[in-house]
């Protein structure tokens, strides 16, 4: 579980515009309906390159990396998501993407991964 908020710190940093911050944010969920126990939700926001709509699953999955990401980091080999996803899956939860406030030519967005931990 450790490993996860620094794979998407990391990734963070990789592909996130020079001189952009980077939020990270721990929330206490209370328990609500459908989810019986407290839980704490984790996110990584930052400014970037948005992944496209059709790939927003893929980034997931083992050696992909999202279109035009080398300009960022060349180093990359598409394993960090693919591992912090099997992690949280294999402890029951689940790491989500999201993609909003996108500039007017769409090649601009605040990214944001997030994954809650319930609390036992």
């Amino acid at each position: 579980f450790d490993m996860i908020p620094l794979i998407l710190i990391d990734n963070a940093v990789k592909y996130s515009f020079e001189e952009e911050d980077i939020a990270v944010s721990v929330d206490d969920q209370p328990a609500r309906a459908g989810v019986n126990a407290r839980s704490v939700i984790v996110s990584v926001i930052s400014r970037g390159v948005p992944v496209p709509e059709d790939m927003r699953i893929e980034i997931f999955k083992r050696g992909v990396r999202g279109p035009g990401v080398e300009e960022f980091a060349s180093s990359g080999s598409g394993l960090g998501l693919y591992i912090g996803k099997t992690v949280a899956e294999a402890n029951g939860f689940d790491v989500r993407y999201e993609c909003y406030n996108y500039d007017k030519s769409k090649t601009v967005a605040y990214n944001k991964f997030t994954f809650e931990v319930p609390c036992h």
